[in-house]
């Protein structure tokens, strides 16, 4: 199946990783030549743009499944998209206060991922590989999802039928 990525530095890479692995085709969205360079060669197809132009959007996710956005942004752009490429659902990936916005009235199935902050002193509460994770079994859901899930919870893990990663 297809996932197209937007945004989302580091954690893209290990979301790459991960859903390749799969054998899952990867596209993503990213604004910088050189990164995308970078992201090719871990597998992914990219286009080079604006998450914010919703009409890049639309074409990037024709025949995708899923999207999957990695970073703060007006989700407008996305959900316009989405809805003229048809996709089934859009995985949401932010702070404890990311909503799901407009997608609550679009007729697209979301997930929304609230990460919580990394810990001072002590590193990342939940690593990059850990979230990967998450999306990969948000964007595998069955169903009809329209939820949002808290990953500084055991409860959102298990909601996603997953085991809560060791602190």
């Amino acid at each position: 199946m297809s996932v197209l990525l937007i945004g989302g530095g580091a954690l893209t890479s290990a979301v790459i990783e991960r859903l390749v692995g799969a054998g899952d085709e990867v596209r993503v969205i990213e604004p910088d030549p050189a990164r995308g360079e970078g992201l090719r060669a871990l597998g992914a197809f990219v286009a080079l743009g604006s998450p914010d132009d919703f009409d890049l959007v639309e074409r990037a996710a024709q025949n995708v499944r899923t999207i999957v956005v990695l970073v703060d942004l007006d989700l407008e752009p996305v959900v316009r998209g989405a809805s003229a490429a048809r996709v089934d659902r859009v995985v949401v990936v932010g702070g404890s206060s990311a909503t799901p916005g407009p997608l609550e009235e679009a007729a697209i199935d979301y997930v929304v991922l609230r990460v919580p902050p990394p810990r001072l002193l002590r590193g990342p509460r939940v690593s990059e590989e850990a979230v990967a994770e998450a999306i990969d079994a948000a964007d595998d859901m069955a169903g009809d999802p329209r939820l949002v899930v808290d990953l500084g919870t055991a409860e959102g893990w298990r909601s996603l039928g997953l085991a809560p990663p060791e602190p």
